[in-house]
């Protein structure tokens, strides 16, 4: 259904690709100005939400590049990925209310946070920090466990079999929450993953990531990899093995276009399937002093 908006700015979308740019002096000089490049979040510009008169929500994103140009963007409510280079991974927040468990007078030990979780079969990207007794400093962490990584998020990749499906984890803390009155929990991005360079292909799913990367064998295995060619005919997949090398195997196969020196790539970004569906968390009450 088309939508009716009277907005006074001349709007040429097919002269924009949003968060998408072509060098015309890449470096290296190998790189023709076909090539795709991430769109720097600081030349990026977005107004406003606007409603229009068929009540959708729109607004309106252009470049440094093309200041007199624009693209009209509807909000929608289907899933989408939160990529690395746009930065809009890093601005992923979101906190519970500070949960006093109904009794802000009476001291509690925490003993563990259940959350029920799905990621698409992707490690997620997504950790989870805490806080105490109304302070806004979440820095409180939980260990490592089956499911979880408090470096790199909730993994529904790495615990012997990927899977689609709801995933329940069992959080312990760091160390002892004791003799607190409430707790605040906060979900954000884990910004372990990268925007680098491919220098060199072996294959249609084989080839080499910058001397940036982390040189740590399966640090990137299960997150979500997107490759800079054409967005028009994107290709988001999984690193499915990791060598110290730098060598990353993905899955499935590259379809719509082929991987080339000096492309640029965005793995660790949180994933479109990435979803919470309850939160329990097991505590004791202290007995009063």
């Amino acid at each position: 259904m088309p939508v009716s908006n009277k907005i006074n700015l001349k709007v040429a979308p097919a002269d924009y690709n949003q968060n998408h740019y072509k060098d015309s002096n890449p470096t290296p000089p190998t790189i023709t100005r076909d090539d795709y490049y991430p769109e720097p979040s600081g030349v990026l510009y977005r107004s406003n939400m606007v409603v229009t008169n068929n009540r959708s929500l729109i607004m309106m994103t252009n470049t440094s590049t093309l200041p007199g140009q624009g693209q009209i963007t509807q909000w929608h409510d289907n899933p989408h990925p939160l990529w690395n280079f746009a930065k809009s991974a890093e601005h992923f927040k979101v906190r519970t209310k500070d949960i006093d468990f109904d009794n802000i007078s009476i001291r509690k030990k925490v003993h563990k946070v259940y959350v029920s979780f799905k990621a698409g079969g992707y490690m997620s990207g997504v950790i989870v920090k805490y806080a105490t007794n109304g302070s806004t400093t979440f820095s409180g962490t939980f260990e490592n466990t089956t499911y979880y990584n408090n470096a790199k998020g909730f993994d529904s990749y790495n615990a012997g079999s990927s899977t689609s499906d709801w995933i329940t984890v069992a959080l312990k803390p760091s160390s002892s929450i004791n003799n607190i009155y409430s707790i605040q929990l906060e979900f954000s991005f884990a910004n372990a993953g990268r925007v680098g360079l491919i220098t060199a292909v072996t294959d249609s799913n084989t080839f080499t990531f910058d001397s940036g990367a982390s040189g740590v064998a399966d640090y990137y295995n299960g997150m979500p990899i997107y490759l800079f060619s054409d967005p028009n005919n994107p290709d988001i997949h999984k690193v499915t093995d990791y060598s110290g090398a730098r060598v990353a195997d993905v899955s499935p196969n590259l379809t719509n276009h082929t991987a080339a020196d000096g492309q640029y790539f965005d793995v660790g970004f949180i994933p479109k399937e990435f979803a919470i569906n309850d939160i329990s968390i097991v505590y004791r009450e202290k007995p009063a002093k």
